[in-house]
């Protein structure tokens, strides 16, 4: 029998059942990455142009390629039959040779939506399937002119060059993120190797061999064009002001611009609330308690629940929260899924101590039923999943109280 030479198992919203991929050819840096997708139809989605969409990441978060093919829409798919999907995702000139993942998710354009991931027990686990491959250096170097360089430098140190610089980051607050590209070009090889340091201020953002440590200088073949993508965050202390933005290699030092960091209000006093409480997630966060504004709805009402949340320490990870209406059946009455503050103040600016205060609008499913629906919270990471583990819940989903439902 036919089988992918890459087996897996993944449960895409039961509409489809994706068992495995190959990779055609060597994938190679400012030419294509070539993917057969193999996936099972399980039954018809609710709209008839889910489609495939890929994207080539790096294992830091940045994309390199993205197809989005509509050669075969979801309304014309039968359940039971096999898909075998080749999909030719564009590679970036520059890309770094080494490890990559091919993120692979089912889209559709009209709802803009993309068909989730299920666990085994049929939990929410992400938006996308991991497809890993290995990504070789280019077989020819790419003509300079066609890179994307914003600011051409063409600054000399030894047998290296930097070609140019792209600073898509000039303001930001504390704790977020600085967007940068370097591209060079090796002269001559082999060269010793010498590490990138990039400062703001007199602060330290990064110190280490290109390529985030993974591709030394010293591997470069003569003529090879290395795209070096960076985006590391602000100290979450720093103070604003407007900082030159300096980078240092070997012999060469010099200027790449200015970032203005913004000011950051943040508040360590616990406000009154009117339901305290003292629960962890995760030793991430801490749940001070709540406040509701009505124990009592009609369907088509809308509740407000502001919840207060302290740090217990610095996060790098941007959290979800996710507040649930549950009817007794188990369906959803009301829902809110969002960044905190809403999406303005995600906790990876947080600061250890600090205390942010969150509201919701939770509108009222139309056809609730009657009687009493739980009300619970937590924070989950969007790209997975995962929640953060809450003690003594079976499903890390913690329930304030309840909230009764009353006819129209």
């Amino acid at each position: 029998d036919l089988a992918p030479t890459h087996p897996l198992t993944a449960d895409l919203a039961h509409a489809a059942l994706l068992c495995g991929y190959d990779i055609v050819g060597e994938p190679r840096s400012g030419e294509s990455a070539e993917v057969a997708v193999w996936w099972r139809v399980l039954n018809r989605p609710d709209r008839g142009d889910y489609g495939p969409i890929a994207r080539l990441t790096d294992p830091w978060g940045f994309v390199w390629g993205e197809t989005q093919p509509f050669h075969y829409p979801s309304e014309q798919w039968t359940p039971g039959e096999l898909v075998i999907d080749h999909l030719s995702i564009p590679v970036a000139l520059g890309a770094p040779p080494g490890d990559y993942l091919v993120h692979f998710s089912l889209y559709s354009p009209s709802g803009g939506s993309l068909l989730p991931v299920l666990d085994d027990a049929d939990r929410y686990a992400g938006t996308y399937v991991e497809l890993p491959l290995h990504l070789a250096r280019a077989a020819v170097p790419p003509d300079i002119a066609d890179l994307d360089i914003r600011s051409r430098l063409d600054a000399r140190a030894g047998g290296l060059t930097l070609l140019g610089v792209n600073l898509d980051t000039t303001s930001a607050r504390p704790g977020e993120r600085l967007y940068l590209t370097l591209f060079w070009r090796a002269d001559e090889a082999p060269l010793p190797d010498h590490d990138v340091h990039l400062t703001l201020g007199d602060r330290r953002l990064y110190a280490g061999a290109p390529v985030h440590g993974t591709h030394p200088i010293s591997a470069w073949v003569a003529g090879e064009v290395v795209t070096d993508r960076y985006a590391p965050r602000l100290p979450r202390d720093m103070p604003p002001g407007d900082y030159p933005l300096r980078l240092r290699l070997g012999d060469l030092a010099l200027d790449l611009g200015v970032v203005a960091v913004q000011a950051i209000e943040r508040i360590f006093d616990i406000p009154p609330i009117s339901h305290p409480l003292t629960t962890t997630l995760g030793d991430q966060v801490e749940l001070l308690g709540y406040d509701l504004s009505a124990e009592t709805a009609v369907p088509g009402d809308t509740l407000t629940l502001t919840l207060y949340w302290r740090a217990l320490t610095e996060m790098d990870e941007d959290y979800t929260v996710f507040v649930h209406l549950v009817a007794p059946d188990g369906s959803m009455t009301g829902q809110r899924d969002n960044s905190p503050v809403g999406g303005s103040y995600p906790t990876s600016l947080w600061l250890a101590g600090e205390v942010v205060t969150d509201a919701y609008a939770i509108p009222v499913r139309a056809g609730a039923a009657p009687g009493k629906h739980r009300l619970e919270v937590g924070m989950y990471v969007a790209e997975t999943g995962a929640r953060l583990s809450i003690a003594g819940t079976p499903d890390d989903a913690l329930l304030l109280q309840t909230v009764t439902i009353t006819g129209p």
